[in-house]
């Protein structure tokens, strides 16, 4: 945590440190016990699965899962290739001594995205960790960029932040590799330990306006559809409501931290006039004095504006990386419970089929009813072990984000009066010479 003060072929070994310290801000404690209501109302959603489909390709490991590597995405080795950010992750075995040290690109990492998604398919069950959106790159997104942040009449452009993109990509990998089944996969071997980056396939990009459409209304008549379990349709209810009250947060928290930023810059602003005149042999003996007191006050101003560049680096650190990330991430428990709720619809058409169904076609129907059954049965099963895991992972997540942003908030204010005191005193410590 920062203060004023102290701000194919396999790879080499990365000869890095794993300090837990070290890790992404908002890693979860360990400690942390669930508390999310709709589990202790349902004592059935903390079993174990069962009845898994066979027709996934991977299986979901018995809990406790145990991860294969940790990583830790360099915040001092970003580096870039065109338009293109190349980020240096490390890599250490949790089931050995080895540890790499490999370069990917945002590509690279919607690659795995993907990959993933088509291993475990037809996973529908699975909530799968958002991926973190591209970095800015071009001149005209980082003007974009910025008058979002300071206001759309700045001239200011705001600096490289890719800082913000190591924190999300590490604890996007976090969540994968902790989870029993994308953490599981053989595709980590090649992403993690290997020098060059697994290969590329070109991925479609849906343009449809039309089907865009479709898609959006067909998930309306999804959330208006009534569940026949009351376990998911309280957390279809729950999912809903706390999505938009944790993106309300969300970007409640980044407008008092962009609202610091804009007084950074005025305190900039303030400071370098302070400084403007600098005194020369001729000048008068009231104006050096009075530029000396300038002086102490640009100090004073420094002193805090640099504080404050602290707390906003800490601020987004710690929870504002969390509540941005968790502000997506339900977003993906809502894709999950919307799928499950196509599985339930089509299920309870096959019912209705079945009873409407003539003699010759009783077979085919029974047939359609059984496959859509095990296919809603398997997917509530695996959803009710997913809902469980995530509500820990968000529990201990946000909870430990929100101790450690109040412990720098204690800390770098500490420094902040403690600089201040020192300006009070040379103030007043400061004598007008008579002339």
């Amino acid at each position: 945590m920062d203060t004023i003060d102290s701000a194919a072929s396999v790879s080499e070994p990365a000869n890095i440190t794993f300090d837990d310290n070290d890790v992404l801000p908002s890693q979860p404690d360990e400690s942390t016990k669930e508390t999310h209501p709709e589990d202790r109302q349902s004592p059935e959603s903390l079993s174990h699965i069962s009845n898994v489909s066979t027709s996934s390709s991977s299986d979901i490991a018995p809990e406790p899962f145990q991860p294969k590597f940790k990583v830790k995405v360099s915040t001092n080795s970003i580096t870039k290739d065109g338009e293109s950010v190349i980020y240096t992750i490390y890599t250490k075995s949790l089931e050995g001594d080895s540890e790499w040290k490999v370069e990917r690109v945002h590509d690279d990492l919607q690659q795995l995205h993907h990959n993933l998604m088509a291993t475990v398919a037809p996973g529908f069950g699975l909530i799968m960790p958002p991926l973190p959106d591209e970095s800015v790159t071009h001149p005209s997104q980082a003007q974009e960029k910025s008058r979002e942040k300071l206001g759309p009449n700045t001239n200011t452009l705001i600096g490289d932040e890719w800082y913000k993109d190591c924190w999300q990509i590490q604890e996007y990998l976090r969540l994968l590799l902790n989870h029993p089944v994308f953490g599981s996969d053989p595709a980590w071997n090649q992403f993690l330990c290997s020098v060059n980056a697994p290969p590329r396939v070109k991925l479609q990009k849906t343009s449809n306006i039309l089907g865009k459409l479709s898609e959006n209304i067909d998930s309306r008549g999804k959330l208006t559809h009534k569940d026949c379990e009351e376990y998911f349709q309280r957390e279809r209810d729950w999912a809903n409501h706390y999505a938009n009250v944790i993106k309300l947060t969300s970007r409640a928290f980044n407008c008092i931290v962009n609202a610091r930023l804009k007084l950074c810059g005025s305190l900039s602003h303030l400071s370098t006039t302070l400084n403007l005149n600098i005194p020369g042999s001729n000048e008068s003996q009231f104006n050096r004095q009075a530029m000396k007191l300038s002086n102490l006050f640009s100090i004073a101003i420094d002193d805090y504006k640099r504080g404050l560049e602290v707390i906003n680096y800490n601020d987004e650190a710690t929870l504002g990386s969390s509540l941005d990330l968790w502000s997506r991430y339900m977003e993906a428990e809502k894709e999950m419970l919307n799928r499950r709720t196509g599985l339930m619809i089509e299920y309870e058409k096959s019912n209705r089929n079945l009873d409407k169904a003539k003699p010759n076609k009783k077979d085919e129907a029974e047939k359609s009813k059984f496959e859509a059954e095990k296919l809603f049965e398997d997917c509530s099963d695996i959803a009710r072990q997913e809902i469980k895991r995530l509500h820990k992972e968000r529990t201990g997540v946000l909870l430990s984000a929100i101790r450690k942003y109040c412990q720098s908030q204690l800390l770098v204010n500490k420094d902040i009066h403690q600089l201040l005191l020192i300006s009070y005193e040379n103030l007043k410590q400061f004598r007008i010479e008579a002339y």
